[in-house]
């Protein structure tokens, strides 16, 4: 999504907010000052720059930073909501990369911060109850669902609208 984005010339940012497994951040190759350490009082806002991503001029990203434990903490201050604030004035759209959200807490917080909500679903791995939990969460914000790892043996399009 921030790729085709990027592409359509949109400037976008995305913040590796996966504290746990920081796999946004392992992939672009980037293991400096990150979101952990702004939200801990380590690091400013302006020290944290968005790292652009090699071979897309509007692909930015902000890594996750340096480990450390205590992430609903992080989460819980007003900082993030004050990052987010200054990173709006420069980017079209911004997108957060959250641990899944039925396993730990930290996607709930950030989900109070966000416009819209993007839950990706595997077949085969994502439980039913998780769906009509998410499903009973919509009427508090919109839910985009977006599916994968479909086999395409199947060569059919289905469409639903709740």
């Amino acid at each position: 999504l921030a790729v085709s984005l990027a592409i359509k010339g949109k400037r976008v940012l995305i913040i590796d907010a996966d504290l746990r497994h920081a796999t946004l951040s392992d992939y672009v190759g980037h293991n400096k000052i990150g979101l952990t350490d702004y939200l801990s009082l380590r690091a400013d806002a302006p020290n944290i720059l968005p790292t652009p991503l090699m071979g897309y001029e509007n692909l930015f990203v902000v890594p996750v930073g340096t480990e450390s434990d205590n992430s609903i903490e992080f989460f819980e201050n007003e900082r993030l909501q004050t990052l987010l604030d200054h990173y709006r004035q420069q980017f079209d759209y911004i997108l957060i990369d959250c641990p899944p959200m039925n396993i730990i807490a930290d996607s709930l917080i950030i989900e109070q911060l966000a416009d819209q909500i993007m839950i990706v679903l595997r077949v085969g791995v994502t439980n039913k109850n998780t769906i009509r939990e998410l499903e009973n969460r919509s009427n508090k914000k919109d839910i985009s669902l977006i599916i994968n790892s479909v086999s395409d043996l199947k060569q059919r399009y289905y469409y639903y609208k709740a």
